[in-house]
């Protein structure tokens, strides 16, 4: 069940498109309400929310406050059975080549869409009462799905639902069965209401995605699918702005407030159907940060130290003499975040020379490298691969 839930969401993000303790706020009491929205946090590897919802018209503010993408597939708890159950489900061996249990059923309220890191926006749907399970199916560098790594959770949607209806959106984009409608060929720049409607005979996923490459859009494609194949090697083609998975045939099914700034932008929808394109304000595409292919350095001996904080490395460039084994001291201040160090060749897909240990903050350890041959490598954390990376030098 997870391998082909996760096969499955994975093949509609892509334009034709360790700790692992799952979290819900402990002992929460409800969130939300009116003019409260109700957080929710993705993170490596955590859905981190309230463990009660007010049912009815409730905003959710999205936030991946980690350094992998990620989205929420929501399914129906038909039971009492709890977090520990569905650990219990993934861990599992045979749960991969089977069906899900059957106290897990679909939802009744649309998933949430990618989002890459430091990307957040408010989606509003209406609540059914009931049970839910959230979980997170993107695989991690190394193919297992996020679920697996404890990315999950429970979570219950209680009270009477009120009578407030979805807000009326800027935009309204309305998937027919085959392509988008109504989706405009510009928008300003700034924060913006945006419906979406499934006119379709089939839930359809809308995805709300900015363009990071000056490029035709088949070829973003390839890119974004190259991309995932090489399970996140080098700088994303796109940033992912959440949207709405297992959208019901019918009118308004929920509204996204996303900030938007100058750019170049997309709408994807399921299967291989092509992308619907649009500008906001001049339609620049942003100016890429400085890239780690970018960096350079010299070897300074075969004792390497590097330290990471705010899931950040402290350098974007190592270096280490050819031909010798050689030591990194890593040292991790991220408190209770996982991070490693490993060294793969440069180009997509390439398999890793050194892979270091995980280490949970605070916390350090020393790696022992076996000699390498001279030439340009690239170094990454495994756990955060598209926003912790450099070069290594062996020369």
């Amino acid at each position: 069940m997870r391998r082909t839930m996760a096969t499955a969401a994975v093949a509609t993000l892509i334009l034709a498109a360790c700790s692992t303790s799952s979290s819900s706020s402990s002992g929460a009491s409800p969130s939300g309400g009116p003019g409260s929205p109700v957080t929710v946090q993705l993170t490596e590897f955590k859905i981190i929310m309230p463990a009660e919802v007010p049912a009815g018209v409730q905003t959710l503010h999205i936030e991946n406050i980690g350094g992998m993408p990620h989205f929420i597939d929501f399914m129906s708890v038909q039971g009492d059975q709890t977090d520990d159950d569905i650990t219990a489900f993934l861990n599992d061996p045979q749960s991969s080549q089977g069906p899900p249990p059957s106290w897990l059923a679909p939802a009744s309220i649309p998933s949430i869409s990618l989002y890459s890191p430091g990307t957040s926006s408010d989606i509003t749907m209406n609540l059914a009462p009931g049970r839910y399970a959230a979980f997170c199916f993107m695989p991690d560098a190394e193919g297992k799905p996020h679920a697996v790594d404890g990315m999950h959770t429970v979570f219950e949607v209680t009270g009477t639902p009120s009578t407030a209806t979805l807000p009326t959106p800027d935009v309204t984009v309305s998937w027919n069965g085959t392509s988008f409608d109504d989706v405009p060929s510009t928008l300003p720049a700034g924060t913006q209401t945006i419906g979406f409607a499934n006119r379709g005979t089939k839930p359809a996923q809308v995805s709300l995605i900015q363009l990071l490459e000056d490029a035709p859009i088949d070829q973003i494609r390839q890119d974004v699918n190259g991309w995932f194949n090489s399970l996140y090697a080098g700088a994303p083609p796109v940033s992912f702005l959440g949207g709405i998975s297992a959208v019901p045939p019918g009118d308004l099914a929920a509204v996204a407030t996303v900030n938007l700034t100058d750019g170049k932008y997309a709408f994807a929808g399921p299967g291989k159907s092509a992308p619907a394109e649009f500008t906001v304000g001049s339609g620049a595409i942003p100016s890429p940060s400085a890239s780690a292919s970018a960096a350079s350095c010299t070897p300074g001996g075969t004792d390497l130290s590097v330290t990471v904080s705010n899931i950040s490395f402290g350098t974007n460039c190592l270096a280490a003499p050819a031909g010798q084994p050689f030591t990194i001291a890593f040292d991790n201040q991220d408190a209770s975040v996982p991070h490693n160090l490993a060294i793969y060749p440069e180009g997509d897909g390439a398999k890793p020379v050194f892979t270091g240990d995980i280490v949970t903050g605070v916390a350090s350890a020393t790696y022992d490298v076996p000699a390498l041959q001279a030439g340009t490598y690239r170094f990454q954390c495994d756990v955060h691969p598209t926003t912790m990376s450099g070069t290594f030098v062996v020369g």
